[in-house]
């Protein structure tokens, strides 16, 4: 639901000689997990598209804490609804400062090219951790690319089932604010509820393009570094079994240094984090100490640093967010572009141009926003983006473009062929019907106009006959073959 991700944890046996990394177990005192799904959104025939329309209660939040803590106060008891209230202050504050950091990192015009809406509020229980309040976010673009996404947090919880692949097992059950009597198991359930209730509400057909980025940061926990250099063995190990799965049944020697090697290659140092990309569309990030660990023991100073932390964490989702969703609107403008051009049916030359003009103006809006970036937010989705490679599938995209561009240039002879067989066996039905008569009264004109004398055993008439034969005979060779059309 969460992270894509396989069970990778092994014990250590005389038979198989795999390894156990780490404790598994362990508790993590306090990390989040951003999940993005993506959709594009198609506009109906013949209706006006309302950006958010008005009675539109079940879905969107109107940032009416209070009415809303009213309408569901006998539902819920004093302490979850202050919980609410709190939550949605935070979240509040931590919107205006990622908007207006944004403003200063990519720009005014990243901003207001996309639209941003908290959807109603959900209420998560949850098996190993607090219930939580949540407020799933709705992400448009103006080129209709959609995105919702799912920040959910988790305390004194371990990361067991996100190495299982089982990461619904976190939850018991999410229940949405005003609509109590329905519940799902999973956000990957509720991100398709809102997706039909978008496409009912806002009268445009939603395609779910199968893409999500699922990142995790890692607050308050363990083992955590003080700089980029005293990242623990254990940590790379973690990071090494969360994004590289399946590990392999390796000997200790070559396990250790597949993971030097990996948390090398993949690892990007940003400010007072460190994340590690996983190829195929994962992110966790480490946040690193500003106190020494004979610091950190003041209870005082413990709490600083975790506040410091969650700050820390809010200014980095800033450039961490941007570099994923720079990344997926890429992997979808290039999957929706390779999938259309497979798309045989009425494949022509002017939607094959429309589909191409589609593509380079996606394109050019994301260069724009990289442009009006910062330097070194620049850097950063420049690093994150190379270390995607079979998210972008990059070692195939030349090949695959060869191929399409082959597929389609026989498409397009083969229509051509067809279209002149078609004029030949057209042009064989006008011979045959009006042939004649029109090369007997040319032969008659030919003959005035240059004075030619009778030819014995030869008239007009049988010339005449004689050439409608030919040019039958002619357009019928040309039409005999059979052709096909996709």
């Amino acid at each position: 639901m969460l992270i894509i991700l396989k069970k990778t944890i092994y014990n250590r046996t005389k038979e198989s000689m795999v390894i156990h990394l780490f404790n598994k177990d362990e508790k993590i005192r306090y990390f989040e997990v951003n999940s993005y799904y993506s959709f594009i959104l198609e506009f109906k025939k013949n209706k006006k598209f309302k950006i958010f329309p008005e009675n539109f209660n079940e879905f969107l939040f109107d940032n009416d804490i209070d009415k809303l803590i009213k309408n569901i106060s006998k539902i819920f008891d004093k302490t979850t609804l202050d919980n609410l209230k709190s939550t949605y202050i935070s979240k509040t504050l931590n919107n205006y400062f990622k908007i207006e950091n944004s403003k200063n990192l990519f720009g005014s015009d990243y901003t207001n090219t996309c639209i941003r809406k908290f959807l109603m509020p959900c209420y998560v229980e949850s098996n190993k951790t607090k219930n939580k309040w949540i407020f799933p976010e709705l992400i448009i673009f103006l080129n209709s690319y959609a995105f919702i996404k799912f920040n959910i947090p988790f305390e004194n919880c371990t990361l067991q089932y996100f190495y299982e692949n089982t990461s619904y097992k976190y939850f018991k059950s999410i229940t949405l604010a005003v609509n109590q009597k329905t519940t799902f198991s999973s956000f990957e359930e509720l991100f398709k509820y809102y997706t039909k209730l978008i496409e009912k509400k806002f009268h445009v057909v939603v395609n779910n393009t199968n893409s999500a980025f699922n990142q995790i940061s890692l607050i308050d926990y363990d083992l955590i570094p003080n700089n980029h250099n005293q990242i623990s063995t254990g940590l790379k190990e973690m990071a090494f079994c969360l994004l590289q799965a399946p590990v392999l049944n390796y000997n200790y020697d070559n396990l250790k240094q597949n993971i030097r090697d990996y948390f090398k290659k993949q690892k990007i140092d940003h400010g007072n984090s460190t994340s590690v990309i996983g190829p195929h569309g994962q992110c966790l990030t480490f946040l690193h100490n500003l106190y020494s660990q004979q610091q950190i023991s003041d209870i005082s100073n413990k709490q600083k640093q975790i506040n410091i932390n969650s700050l820390t964490s809010s200014l980095l989702e800033v450039d961490i967010e941007f570099a994923i969703l720079m990344n997926m609107l890429k992997h979808i403008n290039y999957t929706i572009y390779f999938n259309e051009r497979l798309n045989k049916d009425k494949l022509n030359t002017l939607k094959l141009n429309k589909i191409r003009e589609n593509y380079n103006l996606n394109k050019l809006l994301l260069y724009h926003f990289l442009e009006n970036s910062t330097e070194s937010s620049i850097n950063f989705y420049q690093q994150f983006e190379k270390r995607l490679y079979l998210y972008h599938n990059n070692f195939f995209y030349n090949e695959k473009s060869n191929v399409i561009d082959e597929i389609i240039s026989d498409n397009f002879s083969l229509q051509n062929e067809h279209l002149q067989k078609m004029i030949s066996f057209v042009n064989l039905i006008l011979i045959s019907l009006f042939g004649l008569p029109t090369i007997k009264d040319s032969f008659i004109i030919i003959k005035d106009a240059f004075f030619i004398k009778d030819i014995p055993y030869v008239t007009i008439n049988s010339a005449s006959i004689f050439s409608w034969i030919v040019c039958i005979l002619l357009s019928i060779k040309f039409c005999k073959f059979k052709t096909r059309i996709f």
